[in-house]
């Protein structure tokens, strides 16, 4: 679990800076719902896609992570929230990458647990 929060919190610490960097407005209702799409995103749907065993599932990941993106950009286009530049795209790529990140870390823990329990001690 330490490993899981060390991930966590070090990718809160670069999110505070990229924020910053593009001077995004965090707090706002909508930014807040619209990053916490992204990072529970990538932890659920994307992590999970990685813990399968699957074949390719790497080039699955991306193409899951680009539909993702892409939908949500058209979607938030549309709505007229936001236009469409690569400083945001790269923003919501973080946030994805992130959250599949944290989890798989967080999905590792009870695999590990399981290969570590069966070894017996000397």
């Amino acid at each position: 679990m330490r490993l899981f929060w060390f991930v966590f919190l070090s990718g809160g610490v670069f999110f505070y800076f990229i924020d910053q960097a593009f001077k995004m407005d965090l707090f706002s209702k909508e930014t807040l719902l619209n990053n916490m799409y992204h990072f529970f995103a990538g932890f659920i749907y994307l992590a999970w896609t990685l813990r399968l065993n699957l074949k390719n599932k790497l080039k699955l990941f991306f193409l899951l992570a680009a539909v993702i993106l892409f939908i949500d950009e058209m979607y938030d286009y549309l709505r007229h929230f936001r236009t469409f530049t690569f400083i945001e795209l790269f923003y919501n790529l973080y946030l994805l990458l992130w959250g599949a990140l944290c989890g798989y870390v967080f999905m590792m823990r009870p695999k590990l647990k399981e290969k570590f329990s069966g070894q017996s001690k000397i």
